[in-house]
Formats: structure tokens, C-alpha cells, sequence
């Protein structure tokens, strides 16, 4: 194995001499809470992992090893140390009631006074009426149903998720300059953690987890690589690299 020298490895570590991992950027687009707050009270995060599966061939008694569905895992999970006024966990509940608003619904009159219970049930046979009206008319009508399919999709008809957004988490450089990242998409709240109440340690502070939901992500790249590529171009960018390469 040839041997490297303290030159070499800060060579090819850059000019910042790699990166740290206690260096990194979370920005959610969430109304009433500050970025800033949220970074800062953010203990740990981590950059989202991504697998493709692997599918077996056999040609000619031969096996060969393909490439299957790539799987991005759906779920990322930050760890927060709550402020005083456990701003940040109230915000993460009234998000995931945005997601599942339900609530518990008497089934018939037991434990409810007679005009309670009446109104309930006339309330649910309008329902039921008010929606199969609508099934019928989709039916006679087969080019509704995709109008309304689509529609449903573009969020026209009320009943598109509005509790999904975007997550962006970068790696920052020695200076806070955004180097690499990743942009969740479709990302939700799916878990808010417990927070452990003890007299074991009454100097540790309120600390939860969240876990994200989300479909799929895609890279990010920081702001002095876009400017380059757009300035540039890409095929210039790619004679760049081959040049530097060949000094290495």
C-alpha cells in the first residue's frame, strides 16, 4: 500500500480541510416559527440515505445482477432541544393535526342527549346522500372522473394534502456557505417523539425527536457551484473537472 503524507491528505481534503459534521443548515418553510431558532435548538440531523435494489438475470446458465427500484427510504428523524416556551413542540402538534384532523365520533345515541344524537345521524344521511349524488354523477359522466381525478391532483378540489412541503438540509462549509445538500419532497411530520420527564438528571434540557415522512429527495448544490454552472454552463463545468483532475 503506498503511504501518503500530511500533504497529500490536506490536498485532497480541500481547502477547508474537510467538513464538520456539527455544520449543517435545516430550513422548513414553517409559518411562526424563525429558521434561525429552529437551526439552532436542531442537536443532531443527517443527510438522507438512498438504496437501489438489486434484481438476478440468468442468461446462457450465467447470472448477472441488475439494477431494481431505487428505495429512498421515506423517513428522516431530527433530534430538538425545545425552547422555554416549548414553541417548537407546539408548532410540530398543530402540523401533525393538519395532517389527521380526526376526531372520535359517537356511533348512535348512547352517552349523548336525543337531539344530539338526531342531529348527528340526520347530519351523516346528508352526507351519505350529498356523496352519492356525486358517485352518480361521476358515473353517468366517465370524462368527470378524470376531470375530477385531475383536479384532485392540481388541489382544486379541496382534497389535495396540504400539510406536505419541502425540507431542505445542507452541509455548510467552514465559513456557513452551503456546500451539498438534499431538498425533501412532500415531507410531513409523521412522528413526534416522547419527552422523558425525570428527577435523575434536573440539569438536562427538554430534548424530542421528529420523524419525517417524504417521497423521494434530490440533490441541492450550494450557492457559488449554481452561479459557476449558470455562468459556465455544464459542459464547461465538465472541462473543468477533467482539467483539474489531470493535476492531481
Amino acid at each position: 500500500m503506498p503511504s501518503f503524507t500530511i500533504r497529500d491528505l490536506k490536498k485532497h481534503l480541500g481547502p477547508g480541510l474537510g467538513l464538520r459534521k456539527n455544520r449543517y443548515l435545516i430550513e422548513i418553510p414553517i409559518p411562526g416559527i424563525e429558521g434561525q431558532t429552529l437551526n439552532v435548538l436542531c442537536r443532531s440531523a443527517g443527510l438522507p440515505e438512498r438504496n437501489i435494489s438489486v434484481n438476478t438475470v440468468w442468461h446462457m446458465g450465467r447470472r448477472f445482477t441488475v439494477r431494481g427500484e431505487t428505495d429512498y427510504i421515506g423517513e428522516y428523524e431530527i433530534s430538538i432541544v425545545d425552547d422555554s416556551d416549548m414553541q417548537i413542540r407546539k408548532m410540530f402538534d398543530t402540523w401533525m393535526k393538519q395532517v389527521d384532523d380526526t376526531k372520535p365520533k359517537n356511533l348512535g345515541i348512547i352517552g349523548a342527549s336525543f337531539e344530539q344524537g338526531a342531529a348527528g345521524f340526520l347530519s351523516n344521511v346528508k352526507s351519505l346522500v350529498k356523496v352519492g349524488n356525486e358517485v352518480k354523477n361521476l358515473v353517468k359522466n366517465p370524462k368527470q372522473i378524470i376531470n375530477w381525478f385531475i383536479g384532485t391532483l392540481n388541489g382544486e378540489n379541496g382534497t389535495m394534502p396540504q400539510y406536505q412541503t419541502d425540507i431542505n438540509i445542507w452541509q455548510l462549509g467552514p465559513t456557513d456557505n452551503k456546500i451539498y445538500g438534499y431538498k425533501l419532497q412532500n415531507a410531513f411530520p409523521k412522528s413526534v417523539g416522547i419527552v422523558t420527564l425525570e428527577d435523575d438528571n434536573p440539569d438536562t434540557l427538554s430534548e424530542f425527536s421528529v420523524v419525517f415522512g417524504f417521497s423521494e429527495f434530490e440533490p441541492l448544490t450550494g450557492i457559488k457551484q449554481a452561479a459557476m454552472t449558470a455562468i459556465l454552463g455544464d459542459d464547461i463545468m465538465e472541462i473543468k473537472s477533467g482539467v483539474e483532475a489531470l493535476f492531481d
